[in-house]
């Protein structure tokens, strides 16, 4: 090989060399995934540098463009491998969807190289608040705010938005989206029908159409009850030891007629520190709540109901167990009323009439049940019963009633007591027995003997003046 042919070979073996040195910057670009509306900063690909002597990232220059020919300068940042660099850069997309990047990067020493990328933009969520509603148990609500929103595409329109309303008492409902105020800023829109009175959590669904964004949020709904719902407790008067079935302790007048009663759950406090659940029986808005105990000891004992419904609504009354000693008698008198109408004999127990009155005293409003068992007859006539008046008196007429002789027995039930046992009445004077339709025997006398007083002229010394009685003598 010639002189000149060595030289020649040189040269492109130099300019090779030259040309692979001008090649050691490569490119690759990253996927990313920026949200509509809020700035995307981040690594937009990854930079290899393969030139012997080390660059720092101030040598390199970096222009990307993302959207629709928009571009902005990234920078170059270094890693732990001093030949590796991250581009990064910075863009807010102002719509949702997918979108190619272009990222060159150029070096101090003109070498460059480029890449395309893949931008996916995911709709921005909604900013949802939800609202606090209030209403009243069988009454709507009317069109209420349900949810508040702030859209930050200032383009979206009110008909691109569906909002679903659930209303956390098992129904659900479609919401109406209007403006409120500002171009971005929307209310949702509803109305509802709660059965029952409580506190619900209603959950607020937007949807929007195509790249339209959505959201979700959670309010509150305080349904309070309708005017002239009523907890009353009821007072509870019994012996000590006694058990108490299915004693009324609370009664609830509820205007909502069609409630049902397995709408509502009641816990019975008994003040001894027992507890157990009540049993809520009725319909047409009145229900009695009864629950079951027994009270060791005698004593006053504050007794405490709570009544829910299926809302979680509660409510609670209160009031009081007097609890006497087993032996605890009943006041009472009570006997064949000394009235006119029963005969001159009444305060001996005899009555001459078929309908007797009978009369006395016991506690206050005491209810007082008459019997009769005739002598010799095994069973108990219901003779009736009266109440006792504010002081304390009953009177009671019965009806018609057979001729014989009776006892007469009342059995008293004080106010929210119990029946106590049979007391025999007693006559003023003392005796048991009732003698009905009859009167005393008359009292036997010995027959009376007329006695004549002798004329004062006649001498009991001149028989010879008395004639005899018989005939004549001639």
């Amino acid at each position: 090989m010639s002189v000149r042919k060595r030289a020649l070979k040189w040269r492109g073996d130099l300019e090779c060399l030259e040309h692979r040195q001008l090649l050691t910057l490569s490119l690759v670009a990253n996927e990313i995934f920026p949200t509509q509306g809020i700035l995307f900063s981040s690594s937009v690909a990854t930079l290899f540098d393969e030139d012997p002597t080390p660059a720092q990232p101030s040598d390199f220059n970096v222009k990307i463009v993302w959207q629709g020919g928009q571009s902005t300068s990234g920078t170059v940042t270094s890693t732990s491998n001093g030949s590796i660099f991250e581009v990064e850069g910075s863009y807010t997309y102002p719509q949702a969807g997918s979108f190619n990047t272009q990222i060159t990067v150029t070096d101090n020493k003109n070498q460059s190289a480029s890449a395309q990328g893949l931008a996916l933009v995911s709709a921005q969520r909604l900013t949802i608040l939800g609202a606090a509603v209030t209403g009243i148990a069988s009454q709507s609500t009317g069109m209420v705010p349900v949810a508040n929103f702030i859209d930050p595409n200032t383009a979206d329109q009110t008909n691109q938005f569906n909002a679903l309303v659930a209303w956390g008492d098992g129904d659900s409902s479609l919401g109406t989206v209007v403006r409120a105020g500002g171009q971005s800023q929307f209310t949702v829109m509803a109305s509802h029908t709660y059965a029952s009175p409580g506190t619900y959590t209603t959950t607020i669904t937007v949807v929007g159409q195509g790249n339209v964004p959505g959201g979700s949020a959670t309010g509150t709904a305080n349904i309070s009850a309708p005017a002239g719902f009523a907890l009353t407790g009821q007072p509870i008067v019994a012996p000590a030891g006694q058990p108490l079935n299915n004693v009324v302790v609370a009664t609830i007048s509820d205007p909502v007629t069609t409630d049902t009663e397995n709408l509502f759950t009641a816990m019975i406090s008994w003040g001894d520190g027992q507890a157990t659940q009540g049993n809520v029986t009725g319909n047409s808005g009145k229900f009695n709540i009864t629950g079951s105990h027994t009270y060791a000891t005698p004593g006053s004992f504050p007794i405490t109901v709570t009544l829910a419904n299926q809302a979680g609504k509660t409510f609670s009354t209160s009031s009081t167990a007097t609890i006497q000693n087993a032996e605890t008698n009943v006041s009472f008198t009570g006997g064949l009323a000394p009235i006119t109408g029963n005969g001159p004999n009444a305060v001996e127990g005899y009555t001459n009439t078929n309908r007797p009155t009978f009369s006395g005293t016991s506690a206050p409003f005491a209810i007082v049940q008459l019997y009769a068992r005739y002598l010799n007859v095994d069973a108990e006539l219901p003779l009736g019963e009266a109440v006792a008046s504010a002081n304390g008196q009953w009177t009671l007429t019965t009806g018609p009633l057979a001729r014989g002789v009776s006892v007469v027995t009342a059995v008293v039930t004080i106010p929210a007591g119990y029946p106590s046992t049979a007391m025999t009445l007693s006559n003023q004077n003392g005796t048991n027995l009732v003698y009905i339709d009859l009167a005393p025997a008359p009292v036997k006398r010995p027959p009376h003997r007329r006695v004549e007083a002798p004329h004062p002229k006649m001498l009991t010394s001149q028989r010879a003046m008395l004639k005899p009685h018989g005939p004549r003598h001639l």
